[in-house]
């Protein structure tokens, strides 16, 4: 391969599969060979050495805009697996210790005070 070619899904150790820039618009560049060995620059910025055999794939990772699209509405991104989180269980808490605010039951929940 020339110098400066974009390549994705780089093997580390031979035979192990691609492990290197993978995601959606990942590119590595070629940078140089020296011997047994190329130095790559990751999309991280990390300039790696790794040696000549192992595979890659020309070119970038496609997908690139996915996150750039607009769903629109709150249930779009609910039927792509992303669900909502319930904000009491973010903060550790079970949701019949936190206080209702609705107006409706402005105490404690009874099963905390039974023990």
């Amino acid at each position: 391969m020339p110098l400066g070619t974009t390549i994705h899904n780089i093997e580390i150790t031979l035979g192990k599969g691609g492990q290197l820039a993978r995601a959606t618009g990942a590119v590595a560049k070629l940078i140089a060979k020296e011997g047994k060995s190329a130095t790559l620059k990751l999309p991280s910025w990390e300039v790696r050495l790794i040696s000549k055999n192992c595979s890659a794939t020309v070119g970038q990772v496609g997908n690139v805009g996915v996150n750039q699209k607009n769903l629109g509405r709150a249930g779009s991104k609910h039927w792509l697996g992303k669900c909502p989180v319930i904000e009491s269980e973010v903060n550790g808490l079970k949701p019949f210790t936190q206080k209702k605010v609705n107006g409706l039951n402005n105490r404690l929940d009874f099963r905390n005070s039974l023990s």
